[in-house]
């Protein structure tokens, strides 16, 4: 019966529409029509929706699962249907899905292709070239290199540890993953260093000045810019006044 619907539906578009790519799921009478079959010659795409090719990946981990020895499959089951579907987003063809897939293997064997010393590098740069403020290419490149030897006199710095020796953790609640992650604390230990290294500058002589003025082109002179434009005193006032008396009223006990 899916096979007979399907050959009515095709049939009907093609008179009706250019059609150029059809996306089904993995029905094996189906794939011969479009491949061997009826629609061999058309120059039709057959694509196969990625969410039965996972619903039916993670049906095959957890049957691998329950042979007996087996069983850690199980806790990798999420990890690989999640690797299958970055693999479906990022790839452009087969060649490019096959030598991304093959990299699942290096994961299980806990080789794993990071850049997350890239990012983290990159999220320290913004704590001294921060993108809300516009900064000279010469004074850039001075904090740029700030950053690096920064990140480069900590990036080895050691872990904290409890008395007992074990180290310490603490919980973040990531926003995107919508759940809780576990990282571990690092001492800062060289901080007391680099201020007594300033400090002994500022004595020397040398340094920034405690006061800037800043330069007519500089954009913190326009404060804040709302998107809207600011509505008068008068009519904040009121409103305030109006919600406030509102809010009043629907406290009390009827």
């Amino acid at each position: 019966m899916e096979r007979e619907a399907f050959v009515r539906t095709v049939d009907t578009l093609l008179n009706e529409v250019k059609l150029v790519e059809v996306c089904t799921d993995a029905h094996v009478q189906i794939s011969a029509l479009m491949n061997k079959g009826k629609y061999k010659d058309l120059g039709l795409q057959h694509s196969l929706d990625m969410w039965h090719r996972a619903k039916n990946l993670a049906k095959r981990i957890y049957a691998a699962s329950q042979v007996k020895g087996q069983s850690s499959l199980s806790s990798w089951l999420k990890d690989v249907v999640n690797h299958f579907w970055w693999c479906c987003k990022t790839a452009d063809s087969y060649q490019d899905f096959l030598e991304l897939w093959l990299g699942l293997l290096h994961h299980v064997t806990n080789e794993h292709r990071s850049t997350a010393d890239l990012e983290s590098f990159q999220n320290h740069i913004l704590m001294y070239a921060s993108k809300r403020t516009a900064f000279s290419p010469p004074v850039f490149e001075a904090r740029m290199l700030l950053a690096a030897i920064d990140y480069n006199y900590h990036k080895d710095r050691p872990e904290l540890c409890k008395s007992d020796g074990s180290k310490q953790y603490r919980r973040l609640y990531k926003k995107n993953a919508r759940r809780y992650m576990l990282y571990t604390l690092k001492a800062y230990g060289y901080i007391p260093e680099l201020q007594a290294m300033i400090l002994q500058k500022r004595l020397a002589g040398k340094g920034m000045p405690r006061r800037r003025t800043l330069r007519p082109d500089d954009p913190r002179r326009y404060g804040l810019l709302p998107p809207v434009p600011a509505p008068t005193i008068q009519e904040l006032l009121h409103t305030q006044v109006r919600r406030g008396l509102v809010s009043a009223f629907q406290t009390e006990d009827p």
